[in-house]
């Protein structure tokens, strides 16, 4: 099941999938409600429905998902963007590929994600921007060398013709947390509201 919240191009879609995966990981939290208000109805939804649902990580299924993290972290940054590119936007073995990659921070990752934001096919663009938002986020500012750079990019493809794509930059804006990424973010929603 899902939820969507479209507003003008932009396209907000809360994936049990996905928030099943950030529950399981811990990445979710009550406090993701405060930061992002807008997905506090249909993301507190999501929570109460998935939180006894969620294996814990000592299951089966984390030792897998373990597993297939380590075998990832083997594989080169090439490799890593091609599997994310593979099957549904929202299925699991995509997203870890995307984690292994923001994880990594390097020179090589940040420069063949510049170069999928400028893909012809809308899921390369997408996906470099979900790597880009947290390129190695939980870092100081000075450990992200190419955060400006990421910032600008997220900046330029919140006017893509593909709602995907605009998805992925407003949120890679909003994990980015710069004053000229929350500047853009405000100046799109001004937009699209006056054209309602």
């Amino acid at each position: 099941m899902s939820h969507q919240r479209t507003s003008g191009r932009a396209l907000v879609h809360f994936s049990e999938s996905r928030v099943r995966r950030q529950l399981a990981s811990r990445q979710l939290s009550w406090k993701a409600s405060f930061r992002y208000p807008h997905c506090i109805a249909p993301g507190i939804q999501l929570v109460h429905r998935l939180r006894s649902r969620v294996p814990s990580p000592t299951l089966d299924g984390g030792k897998v998902s373990l597993r297939s993290r380590e075998s990832d972290s083997v594989k080169t940054a090439a490799e890593l963007f091609s599997a994310s590119f593979e099957g549904d936007y929202e299925d699991e073995q995509p997203w870890d590929a995307v984690g292994v990659l923001r994880r990594r921070n390097s020179d090589e990752v940040f420069q063949l994600a510049a170069a999928y934001c400028r893909s012809d096919m809308s899921i390369h663009r997408a996906r470099a921007l979900d790597v880009l938002a947290q390129l190695g986020a939980g870092r100081p500012l000075s450990e992200r060398p190419h955060f400006s750079e990421s910032v600008a990019l997220a900046v330029a493809r919140l006017r893509d013709e593909d709602p995907l794509v605009v998805h992925s930059a407003a949120w890679a804006l909003a994990h980015l947390n710069d004053s000229i990424a929350v500047a853009a973010l405000i100046e799109i929603t001004t937009l699209t509201s006056g054209r309602r």
